[in-house]
């Protein structure tokens, strides 16, 4: 969320500073939308405008801080925790990085809202996605006993 002033201009004998020269840049929709939320930090249609906004950028710095807010704020709104979490697998420099990243935000989810059923049943979707491809064909094996807790296979899909 940048905004900023024009490069300053310089001439023969003398320096003009930006601040003397420019007007400041008008705000962008992101730091337009994030100071309306800063503003009322429960007004829930702004947080949303915000979150359209940094998913429309796209940019996982802007995401990060985005979500972070959001969710600080609004911690049992476990659809946003995957959705930031599905970012971070999209848009890393490598898909360890991705899975890393990921598997912390669900941490961070898991702390700030531990009863959230659908948030865990996600996040143990996500590890069963990517314990499987690595698992050696015939080798069943047996499930990890966390997975058993939560009840039938229907989180492998």
């Amino acid at each position: 969320m940048e905004g900023g002033t024009a490069p300053a201009q310089l001439s023969a004998g003398s320096a003009i500073t930006a601040s003397s020269t420019t007007t400041p840049a008008p705000p962008t929709e992101l730091e337009r939308l994030a100071t309306r939320a800063a503003a009322d930090p429960l007004d829930w249609p702004s947080w949303n405008a915000l979150l359209v906004a940094a998913d429309k950028d796209g940019a996982l710095e802007t995401i990060r801080t985005v979500y972070s807010g959001f969710l600080s704020r609004f911690p049992f709104c476990f659809g946003f925790w995957k959705k930031w979490a599905e970012h971070e697998v999209k848009k890393a420099s490598s898909e360890a990085e991705g899975v890393r990243n990921c598997i912390s935000v669900f941490e961070r989810g898991a702390v700030a809202a531990a009863p959230s059923v659908e948030l865990w049943v996600a996040y143990i979707a996500f590890l069963v996605r990517q314990v499987e491809p690595a698992r050696p064909e015939g080798a069943g094996g047996e499930v990890p006993p966390v997975l058993s807790a939560i009840g039938p296979d229907d989180v492998r899909r």
